[in-house]
């Protein structure tokens, strides 16, 4: 009688330890290679929102969405993954968005990679910039970029090499090489 209860026992323990030692050496494995350390990412959020407030107001100057943020611990750089940057004011309203985004330190400013696409939103006949390699800098409201730049209105288009633009003000400054095509408003009847 001891052998038919020692058997099933024994069984029993078996199963165990072979069902536990392949569960341990598949978590092994998964936990060994985190692809996230391949890439040299030390942490990341997923859907991330950061909202900067005037101090004076307590009212939202920038927020910012994004689709991931990865931090790098040994650049101490964070970057965004296809973020989109709301920056308003009493007066202005304007979105920023880009492939990348990546900052340095805590310093600003920001560098927003791939083309990067502005539109001045709080207005019926909105300005919209597309251009690339944008830096952003979201204390004093302001971007610039060196690089080649498309400005859309409902009345114009306008190509120019390099631009600053002050969000607080609504004004962008073009820099050089400039041509402008207006389009006569029956035409955009």
């Amino acid at each position: 009688m001891k052998r038919t209860v020692i058997v099933p026992i024994l069984l029993v323990v078996l199963a165990v330890f072979f069902s536990r030692s392949a569960l341990e050496r598949t978590l092994e494995r998964q936990v060994s290679i985190p692809v996230d350390e391949v890439e040299g990412v030390d942490f990341f959020i997923e859907q991330p929102v950061v909202i900067q407030y005037n101090d004076q107001s307590g009212q939202t100057e920038t927020k910012v969405v994004a689709t991931r943020l990865n931090y790098y611990a040994s650049e101490k750089s964070t970057e965004l993954l296809s973020p989109i940057f709301d920056i308003e004011g009493e007066n202005y309203a304007w979105q920023v968005a880009a492939k990348n985004a990546k900052q340095q330190g805590d310093e600003q400013p920001i560098v927003l990679g791939g083309i990067v696409n502005i539109v001045q939103t709080n207005t019926d006949q909105p300005i919209e910039l597309t251009t690339s390699n944008l830096v952003l800098n979201t204390v004093n409201e302001t971007a610039s970029t060196e690089a080649p730049t498309d400005i859309t209105t409902p009345e114009s288009t306008t190509q120019a090499k390099g631009i600053r633009v002050d969000f607080k003000e609504n004004q962008i400054d073009l820099l050089s090489n400039v041509t402008t095509t207006i389009v006569p408003a029956e035409a955009n009847k």
